[in-house]
């Protein structure tokens, strides 16, 4: 089976497949917030943190582990 990223739009959120280009919306709004205590990556704390987790997410995305959506 192959699963390919869709952009899903509904009547209040819109998700799309994650890129690169995301990593400073999330890091604007997720460097330093307390939920990553809940999350198996860790916290992050840094600009430079959001962006080794989103190269690494889209790393499992290639080998077809993962399909983030932001």
């Amino acid at each position: 089976m192959e699963v390919k990223p869709v952009v899903l739009t509904g009547k209040h959120v819109r998700l799309e497949p994650m890129t690169e280009e995301h990593t400073a919306a999330l890091a604007e709004i997720g460097v330093g917030q307390p939920f990553w205590d809940f999350m198996l990556y860790g916290n992050i704390n840094t600009v430079d943190g959001m962006r080794d987790w989103v190269q690494d997410i889209l790393a499992r995305a290639a080998k077809g582990t993962d399909l983030p959506f932001v």
